[in-house]
């Protein structure tokens, strides 16, 4: 008997600042709270009528401008500024970060420590490396080296003593690999929206 099964279905949503439709999950959702003010979704998934946004910078700004909220979730509203967004945005973004960080480490699929990291690295099996902001330069360009060797991409983000709480370590690690895995595409997700958000350019 043929398998019938459809692939699931995954929605659509425009974002209001270039018009253009994304999975909903790709887009960062924003609805009204209950004293009026248009908000962030954190979980995604609050109750009431939603509007979204790309994970950009531009988008966000041009939404902010142009949307009329009154009209959309028909009630008078406030707006927050976008530099009060623009925080709320870095947070989300950054706890999910910190979220597939903490699950790579539970699934075994992440590699901290000097000599470890190395082998890894040396062995092909890194597909991602992440360096903590206050690494030793001489030893972030030993990494640098050898993910450009390997092609491996590379970020610097957090602090060793971040990394280290996240991946609940007793001490810092100065950079971390992910293997492959299916965690590997979230974490690329929320790295490059990130990204985005915090280096494009402010003017629309």
């Amino acid at each position: 008997m043929r398998d019938t099964k459809l692939p699931p279905h995954h929605p659509e949503r425009t974002c209001l600042g270039c018009r253009t439709q994304h999975e909903a999950h790709d887009l960062l959702r924003f609805v009204c709270m209950p004293d009026g003010m248009v908000r962030l979704d954190f979980s995604g998934h609050a109750p009431g009528r939603g509007v979204y946004s790309c994970c950009d910078r531009r988008c966000v700004q041009r939404m902010l401008r142009v949307a009329n909220f009154t009209a959309i979730f028909k009630r008078s509203v406030l707006v927050p500024n976008f530099d009060t967004v623009y925080q709320d945005i870095v947070t989300l973004l950054e706890r999910r970060v910190r979220t597939c960080l903490s699950l790579g480490q539970k699934a075994h699929v992440l590699v901290s420590g000097y000599a470890l990291l190395q082998r890894a690295l040396a062995q092909g099996r890194v597909s991602y490396v992440i360096l903590a902001e206050d690494i030793a330069p001489e030893r972030a360009a030993e990494y640098r080296t050898q993910c450009l060797q390997q092609q491996v991409p590379y970020v610097t983000r957090f602090t060793k003593e971040e990394i280290g709480r996240i991946l609940g370590k007793s001490a810092g690690r100065s950079a971390v690999g992910f293997v492959e895995s299916p965690l590997l595409a979230l974490l690329g997700a929320s790295l490059t929206s990130l990204e985005k958000v915090q280096t494009a350019s402010q003017t629309v």
